[in-house]
């Protein structure tokens, strides 16, 4: 994939660009410095979507990337949320995601999770 669309990287998600627009590219951990630098690089993409655990960590990956002036969305969920998703993930997934109240609701395979969202589009960093 990364080779045959000239990336250094691989996106966990990635989105192709239609009529002339952006790709989405998403990543569900903190992506390396030498990684932003890429972002920063590449004009066929939109700002970076990044998932990952803990407020704090949201907080200090914006930071980084404001170092490098270089716009992200970034969602922060509790750590005990990720895992138990993580947990609970088979080899089909049936899945529905409810964002609102600064709250995300997950239903995955029939059980329900729920957590805090913290993200740098609000003012939670």
């Amino acid at each position: 994939f990364s080779r045959k669309a000239g990336f250094t990287f691989k996106p966990d998600l990635y989105g192709e660009p239609s009529g002339g627009g952006k790709a989405l590219w998403a990543d569900c951990e903190a992506p390396s410095e030498k990684k932003i630098m890429f972002f920063r690089s590449r004009r066929d993409i939109i700002s970076p979507f990044v998932f990952l655990e803990g407020k704090d960590s949201g907080r200090a990956l914006a930071k980084l990337f404001r170092k490098h002036s270089l716009e992200a969305v970034i969602y922060a969920f509790e750590e005990e949320f990720i895992q138990k998703l993580a947990s609970s993930l088979y080899r089909k997934n049936t899945f529905k995601c409810d964002f609102s109240d600064g709250r995300v609701k997950v239903t995955l395979n029939g059980s329900d999770y729920s957590s805090p969202v913290y993200s740098n589009m609000s003012s939670a960093f």
